[in-house]
This record gives structure tokens, sequence and C-alpha cells, in this order.
């Protein structure tokens, strides 16, 4: 990652302790990185549509990254479709959670517009690998 850029994620998540666990694991990749925590596909609309003041200067209006656990109902297919209706908000990258296994719902998150879909990782280790890897894909 590029050392003197704050870089801001995104997280959908309505489970407090997966909230815990991706603050965590990103936290151990990079302390630099600004985290906001939102419980909804609908949430990240509002969120990304609102405008933001930051007492932070160095703080962006919009996130570099997007990571959402999704559940298996194609309600949050059509919030990714949403965002990427957004010329301002199609560059940012968003990376899939689920333990959904359905190749048909995994194709088709990737057909509206997700940059990745991944089965749900079971160990931190496993969690922190993945992240890490996106972070890397969204700094290069």
């Amino acid at each position: 990652m590029n050392v003197g850029k704050k870089y801001s994620v995104l997280i959908v998540e309505d489970d407090p302790s997966d909230q815990f666990l991706l603050q965590n694991a990103i936290a151990e990749i990079n302390v630099a990185i600004n985290i906001d925590i939102v419980h909804t596909g609908s949430q990240v609309i509002e969120f990304l549509l609102k405008d933001k003041v930051y007492l932070d200067l160095n703080r962006q209006e919009k996130p570099d990254l997007i990571i959402a656990n999704v559940k298996a109902d194609f309600f949050w297919l059509n919030d990714i479709k949403k965002i990427r209706e957004y010329k301002e908000f199609d560059g940012i990258p968003v990376y899939l959670f689920s333990s959904y296994e359905s190749e048909l719902f995994k194709m088709k998150a990737l057909e509206l517009g997700a940059n990745g879909f991944f089965k749900k990782p079971y160990t931190f280790f496993d969690l922190k690998y993945i992240l890490n890897s996106i972070l890397n894909k969204v700094a290069a």
C-alpha cells in the first residue's frame, strides 16, 4: 500500500462480532485506514450520497473500498447495481463476503458490478489474508 496515502474503507455488516473482526483484521494490516460501518446495503447508498464534512482534512468524502457481508438473498445485489448507476461511485471497488455458496449468486454479483466475491473465511488468519490481498489491489 502507498504509505503516505490515507485510505478509507466502508464495511457493510450487521453482526457486531463480525464488525469487530473486520476492524481488527484491517487495523493489523494498516492502522492508518479509516473505517466506517453501516448495517445494510441501502445504508451504503445513503452514506455515499449524503454531504459529508470531516474534521480530519486528510479524510476523503467517499471510501476507497466497500467490503460487504451479503446474505442469501438478492436484496444486496440490487444495492450493488444502484451504486454502479452513480458515475461518481462507479470506481469504488466492492468486495463481498458471504457464507452463501451459490455459483449463480456469485456470478450475478460480479455481473452487477462487484469486484470480487469470497466465501466467508472461518479463521482470523484467512480473513486477514483476504483483506490484505484486497487492500493491495486497491492501493495498486
